[in-house]
């Protein structure tokens, strides 16, 4: 059997320091990014409180779990279509919703489902 070559020996922490090495600003950019959307989660569930993503289902119950992942991927969806209209179809933003504004709301919305489908959402 042949030896391992470096790359296959690191472990993780040594392969993340190599990626924040030679893509600096992406990975500043994500870290950034990530705490944005942390804190767009904290403003909307303040607003909204947990019943928007149970839609009045009992989370605990699978087929409660079934319904609001459904109406997740139904709201993930709205913003797929609204992104494709306006980057594919016009080729322009739309005044009153950034395209930023849309991919964001689609990582928090597939983070949510995560939460919902791990049984953790509200808890």
């Amino acid at each position: 059997m042949g030896k391992l070559s470096v790359k296959q020996t690191m472990n993780f922490e040594d392969i993340k320091r190599e990626i924040e090495k030679t893509y600096p600003e992406t990975c500043q950019l994500l870290d950034e990014l990530g705490q944005e959307e942390y804190d767009l989660f904290i403003r909307k569930q303040h607003d909204y409180g947990s019943g928007n993503v149970t839609v009045g289902q009992d989370l605990n119950d699978p087929a409660g779990r079934r319904v609001a992942l459904s109406a997740l991927i139904f709201r993930i969806n709205d913003k797929v279509q609204r992104l494709l209209n306006l980057v594919v179809k016009k080729g322009v933003a739309a005044a009153n919703e950034p395209v930023d504004d849309a991919f964001r709301d689609i990582a928090l919305l597939a983070k949510i489902a995560l939460i919902v489908e791990k049984n953790k959402w509200s808890k």
